[in-house]
């Protein structure tokens, strides 16, 4: 059981640097179209 728990725990570390990347790419590509003038 105390295995499933760590696996589990694992995963959604996995999932939160994933979600941090897609989030940091999403803002440093709205500040490259601002810089640029599209926004």
């Amino acid at each position: 059981m105390i295995i499933f728990i760590f696996i589990a725990f694992e995963l959604m570390c996995d999932i939160g640097d994933v979600l941090r990347i897609y989030l940091i790419s999403i803002v440093v590509y709205a500040c490259f179209l601002i810089h640029i003038g599209l926004i």
